[in-house]
């Protein structure tokens, strides 16, 4: 895993984001001091906003900025205009980043229900997949109207740039919006202010930088990829905001976004495995050393390959696993009765690695894969994290190892109930 190419393309797909976003509001007359009146060039169809403009605003854009100047101002009574402005910003780069790396996960590795490619061409085509072949996976993309098939018929066939732009914003937004279906807590349906203030691009910016300069591979989870990628994406992505957080004077009230940032750390796989070995692996060794007295402990850690193991560490038990048993209880635990929770998940790396040690629990008691991964989703896993963003990753994360596992997982309406959004830091704040 490239490091360095995920830093790099992470900062700066929250600066680009982030410009995309304003100039957008720019181009609506929303700017981070107030709402601007249309210019005298705007008529009863087009309003526009800025001096020689030729786009403007008309259509369902109209009313959807009138949407975006509602919430702001719900939001500016709260705080004021220039936090609210701030906030929606920061909620719409961080949820389209989200989606986007969603995506190139699960289009890498072919968890896409229609299994064509969104954002890039696995057929070698200079356009994603998506374009070629959207007429015939309509059903998975919840449909056409007829303007819209019209749209893409004409894209297909004439090829022309402005053409193949409109099209593929749509498809793209239909393909986020179908994904609701599959994964709820990340893929909400996309609001009108969420449709007009991104306009998804697969010849320049973010989708096509993520595309060509972080290597495929880094994705692959049957080549050297690792859903740990997302947690590295994530953390760089909030570098930024995490520096200017830390910097902040010891007098400071930190706000529910500042802690988050200022907080988040991604955790090295190594001491993971050590915590998690040590607290769950424990846990279930001393459980089977209760069933099986004549059982050496070392020759039980060496069939489950935990090489972060400490005989010598009992303390780790009681960390991070919620459940403890008395000896006669240990003998009858079974691996649905084990509760790990993360109490500041993140994006959900030990969490992801826990559900490797379940995994080698369930099946060396005789589980098959497939049922042994909808039992750790529903029963096992839970975790909590101050950052809603964070908690959306988490998820997404646990659906992704549930998902290579059971080829119909996204279908079958399992979901990781006991990975949550909690705001439970609060009460330290004020």
């Amino acid at each position: 895993m490239d490091k360095k190419k995920i830093h790099d393309f992470a900062v700066k797909a929250r600066r680009e984001l982030i410009e995309s976003v304003e100039l957008k509001l720019t181009q609506v007359g929303i700017t981070r001091d107030g709402v601007k009146e249309k210019l005298p060039t705007s008529t009863a169809e087009i309003a526009f906003y800025v001096p020689n403009d030729t786009k403007g605003v008309s259509g369902p854009d109209t009313s959807r900025r009138v949407g975006l100047v509602q919430r702001l101002q719900t939001a500016a009574a709260k705080d004021d205009w220039q936090t609210a402005y701030d906030n929606l910003v920061e909620e719409a780069s961080y949820t389209w980043f989200n989606r986007i790396i969603a995506l190139r996960f699960m289009e890498v590795n072919h968890y896409l229900p229609s299994r064509v490619a969104v954002l890039s061409s696995e057929e070698g085509r200079a356009e994603p997949d998506i374009l070629a072949h959207a007429l015939e996976i309509e059903d998975d993309l919840g449909g056409f109207s007829d303007k819209q098939r019209d749209l893409i018929q004409h894209a297909q066939e004439t090829q022309e740039p402005a053409a193949m732009d409109n099209a593929y914003r749509l498809l793209f937004l239909k393909q986020a919006n179908a994904l609701n279906a599959n994964l709820p807590h990340l893929f909400e349906t996309t609001t009108d202010a969420l449709q007009l203030l991104f306009t998804p691009s697969y010849q320049n910016g973010v989708i096509k930088e993520l595309v060509t300069e972080v290597p495929r591979d880094d994705f692959d989870v049957e080549k050297e990829g690792q859903v740990e990628i997302i947690g590295w994406l994530y953390q760089y992505y909030n570098e930024v905001p995490k520096n200017a957080a830390v910097a902040q004077p010891k007098s400071h009230k930190y706000g529910d976004q500042e802690l988050a940032s200022a907080t988040q750390l991604f955790t090295p796989d190594w001491i993971v495995k050590y915590m998690v070995q040590n607290s769950l692996g424990k846990l279930w060794i001393h459980a089977l050393m209760t069933r099986h007295p004549e059982e050496n402990e070392t020759e039980l850690v060496a069939k489950f390959n935990w090489q972060y193991y400490m005989p010598d560490a009992p303390q780790t038990a009681e960390t991070v696993v919620n459940i403890q048993k008395a000896d006669q209880e240990l003998a009858n635990l079974q691996p649905q009765d084990i509760s790990f929770l993360d109490p500041s998940m993140g994006s959900g790396h030990i969490l992801v690695y826990a559900f490797d040690v379940l995994m080698a629990i369930y099946t060396a008691e005789g589980y098959g894969e497939r049922e042994a991964a909808g039992q750790i989703v529903k029963h096992n896993l839970q975790g909590l994290d101050i950052d809603a963003r964070a908690q959306q990753l988490a998820y997404f994360a646990v659906m992704m190892k549930l998902r290579q596992f059971d080829r119909r997982a996204l279908s079958r309406n399992i979901s990781p109930e006991g990975i949550r959004h909690s705001l439970i830091y609060r009460s330290f704040q004020r």
